[in-house]
């Protein structure tokens, strides 16, 4: 797996859900032609922190690749100034929860009906 090209990334505006203005940084982990992750931060200027999506292909699972892309995320993320990355997890998917909760997300408040939420402190 290599690491991300230029390409791969850029913080691109997008409209919000709620109509808000958000930016959105995107990567992806790649072995040749062959997409094995996918993490996606929505920075919501009016907050604080990000909202964290991260997908690992079932088939490159526990190999490194979702502590790759979390690594490289988590980097930007400290580089521009972001405090924290939350991340929403369906309640069942305890493998899921058990990865973040191992790179130091803690659980919070605020998840909505079957999710859990978990916030990550950048720094600290």
């Amino acid at each position: 797996m290599h690491p991300p090209r230029e390409k791969d990334h850029g913080w691109n505006p997008v409209e919000g859900r709620d109509g808000a203005r958000q930016f959105r940084e995107v990567w992806g982990g790649w072995r040749g032609k062959d997409l094995l992750g996918l993490v996606v931060l929505d920075f919501y200027p009016r907050a604080s922190g990000a909202e964290l999506t991260l997908v690992v292909n079932p088939g490159f699972r526990r190999r490194g690749v979702g502590g790759f892309l979390l690594e490289k995320i988590a980097s930007m993320a400290e580089s521009v100034g972001l405090p924290w990355l939350e991340v929403s997890v369906d309640q069942g998917n305890t493998g899921a929860r058990l990865f973040f909760e191992r790179w130091g997300f803690t659980s919070i408040r605020g998840a909505a009906p079957g999710k859990s939420k978990l916030r990550f402190r950048i720094g600290g």
